[in-house]
C-alpha cells in the first residue's frame, strides 16, 4: 500500500494522507487512478510514497521533483500525439498523418529508395484530407524531409518547456503553474 500525500501550495506543511489501496493505473497532475477508486480535480502539489514512510520527513525538493516527473512524463505523452496528429506539407499541400506506424513507414519507403530496391516512378500515399494521392519521388523525399523537421520542431519545442521546468525554483513551480504550461498548437511559437 501507499500513501498519496498533499502539501500546501507554498510547500509549507503537509495538508492531508490518502491510502492508495492497489496499483496505480493513472498517474497526473489532475487525477490518480488505481485498483480501489481514483482521486480526481487535484489542485494541491503532492507526492506517493511508500506507507511505511514517515510524511514528517517528506522535503519540499522531494514533493517539487515528483510534481515536475509528472508534468514533464505529460508533455512527453503531448508531444507525441501532437506528432501523430500529422502536418501539413509545404511542398504538396496535403495534410500527412505522423503516427509510429506512418512514421515507419516513411522511412521503410525511404530505405527501399535509397538502396535501390523500390522500382516505381510514383509513390501512392494516403493523405488526411484527400486520401490516396500519387507522388514524384522527388515529392516524396520532400514531404519526408518535411515530416522530419515537423517532429525535430515538436520535439524541440518539447525539450526547451522540459528545460524551463526542471530549471523551476520551489518557489517559482506551484501546480497552477506547472498545469498551465503546454506545448501550444504549433511547434513553431516559441
Amino acid at each position: 500500500m501507499q500513501k498519496l500525500v498533499f502539501f500546501e501550495e507554498d510547500y509549507s506543511r503537509m495538508t492531508a494522507v490518502n491510502y492508495l489501496y492497489g496499483e496505480i493505473s493513472e498517474l497526473s497532475l489532475n487525477r490518480v487512478a488505481y485498483n480501489g477508486g481514483s482521486l480526481d480535480g487535484i489542485v494541491r502539489p503532492f507526492i506517493i510514497v511508500e506507507e511505511d514512510r514517515d510524511v514528517e520527513t517528506i522535503t519540499a525538493d522531494e514533493v517539487v521533483s515528483y510534481i515536475k516527473e509528472i508534468r514533464i512524463k505529460e508533455l512527453d505523452k503531448e508531444c507525441s500525439q501532437l506528432i501523430a496528429k500529422g502536418f501539413s506539407s509545404d511542398s504538396t499541400g496535403y495534410f500527412f498523418a505522423y503516427g509510429a506506424s506512418e512514421q515507419a513507414e516513411f522511412t521503410q519507403t525511404l530505405t527501399l529508395m535509397s538502396v535501390g530496391l523500390y522500382f516505381d516512378d510514383i509513390v501512392e500515399w494516403r493523405t488526411l484530407d484527400v486520401g490516396v494521392v500519387d507522388l514524384t519521388i522527388d515529392q516524396f523525399r520532400t514531404v519526408v524531409v518535411e515530416a522530419n523537421d515537423f517532429k525535430r520542431a515538436w520535439i524541440n519545442k518539447y525539450r526547451k518547456v522540459v528545460t524551463n521546468i526542471q530549471q523551476m525554483t520551489n518557489d517559482a513551480c506551484k501546480m497552477s503553474v506547472l498545469k498551465s504550461i503546454n506545448l501550444g498548437t504549433s511547434p513553431y511559437d516559441s
